[in-house]
């Protein structure tokens, strides 16, 4: 969904492995039961940590789920779902 976007920016796109993306569903399914909180953000804050550790500057949080776990924007992910939000503003006003 974000390559060809990322490609055309000359932005490289890392797809998680299978483990990390397992992890990530758990953290996903945890939050859709209600879960959210200190543990689950951790996780995934670890999970960040260790992509900054080979280099990685951003993670897209491409699901309605995981924003959920932040009070504000971090600077090291990207909210879909704001980006769209702020597009749609900029549209609507240059109509």
């Amino acid at each position: 969904m974000y390559q060809e976007k990322c490609e055309k920016l000359s932005l490289e796109i890392i797809t998680p492995t299978d483990d990390v993306q397992q992890q990530v569903m758990n953290v996903i399914l945890e939050i859709k039961k209600g879960n959210k909180g200190d543990r689950l953000r951790g996780q995934v804050e670890k999970i960040q940590e260790s992509f900054q550790e080979k280099g990685i500057q951003k993670l897209i949080l491409g699901c309605t789920e995981l924003p959920l776990l932040f009070d504000e924007q971090t600077k090291w992910a990207i909210d879909p779902m704001d980006v769209l939000a702020k597009v749609a503003v900029k549209k609507a006003l240059n109509k």
